[in-house]
């Protein structure tokens, strides 16, 4: 799914699942939403989001779907995993 609204437009995004996170090499009993891809000059490049990102919680909240990234407006803290790190931050 391509997100084209919020702060996450421009991502390409799949909900984490043990076999796709196993078929990843990392935890299959992690969970979270994987960006598969950023659109060039999408929202989601400027805010820094990379493929390969985990973005794990959404103002504190665990994230478990998809749907969840579809509009969140700038100001939303967000905690990602990135290749073995937890980065938290507030998206503008």
């Amino acid at each position: 799914v391509t997100l084209s609204r919020g702060v996450f437009a421009g991502a390409r995004v799949l909900a984490l699942n043990p076999a796709l996170a196993d078929s990843l090499g990392g935890n299959p009993f992690a969970s979270g939403v994987i960006v598969a891809g950023v659109e060039r000059g999408g929202y989601a490049q400027r805010t820094g989001l990379r493929g390969g990102d985990i973005i794990l919680l959404l103002n504190g909240r665990q994230v478990t779907a998809v749907d969840q990234l579809a509009a969140v407006p700038p100001g939303a803290e967000v905690t990602i995993e990135r290749r073995g790190q937890r980065l938290t931050g507030v998206v503008r």
